[in-house]
């Protein structure tokens, strides 16, 4: 007899729309220091915005993050709805 393992979240069978990956890749190099460090904080916050208002996208939207200058995976793949970008 096998044993079955739990996934550890009912995300899936609560929302079984087909899924969409989105992953960004962004510079944190020094050359990014001051303004433009800024505007992609703000870029990603308008991301966040504009997935926030697409109730479909909400839903199938899986957002992950790659830095580099060094890199590293700064967000690993989640759903929009827990997407909330770090400054």
């Amino acid at each position: 007899m096998t044993e079955q393992i739990s996934f550890g979240t009912t995300e899936f069978a609560d929302n079984p729309a087909p899924r969409c990956p989105c992953l960004l890749l962004l510079d944190v190099s020094g050359s990014m220091q001051g303004q433009p460090i800024a505007e992609l904080n703000a870029g990603l916050a308008t991301f966040k915005d504009e997935l926030a208002a697409d109730a479909l996208a909400m839903q199938r939207v899986e957002v992950g993050i790659v830095t580099f200058g060094p890199v590293q995976i700064a967000l690993p793949f989640q759903g929009a709805s827990s997407f909330c970008p770090q400054r």
